[in-house]
This record gives structure tokens, sequence and C-alpha cells, in this order.
């Protein structure tokens, strides 16, 4: 049965998609966690924010 071989493949595929999609999720969440890094802090909304006080505090 040609047909239910396509939808097995396509459910594979959805799976696989999703799955990796999770795997990325908890990769940068325990990323994110592990290391409140500076270049984390940089894509935050606090930083632009911050760095005309910078500017201003260093001229």
């Amino acid at each position: 049965m040609p047909g239910l071989h396509v939808l097995f493949q396509i459910s594979l595929f959805q799976i696989s998609a999703s799955l990796s999609q999770w795997a990325a999720a908890l990769l940068a969440l325990a990323l994110s966690s592990a290391h409140p890094a500076p270049h984390h802090a940089a894509q935050h909304h606090h930083q632009p924010v911050r760095l005309p006080e910078l500017a201003s505090a260093r001229s």
C-alpha cells in the first residue's frame, strides 16, 4: 500500500521536525539559564536603554 507508506513518511517527518524544534527550544533555555552572559543580555530589551547612558557617561 503506497498511500500508507507515504502517510507514514509524512508523519515521521512531522514528528522529527517538532522534536527538533523542542530540542532547539530546550537547548536555548538551558543555555540562557546556564549562561547569564553579557551577549545574552544584549539580545534583551534592557540593553538598548543602557547604551545611551553608557555613551553619555563615557563622554
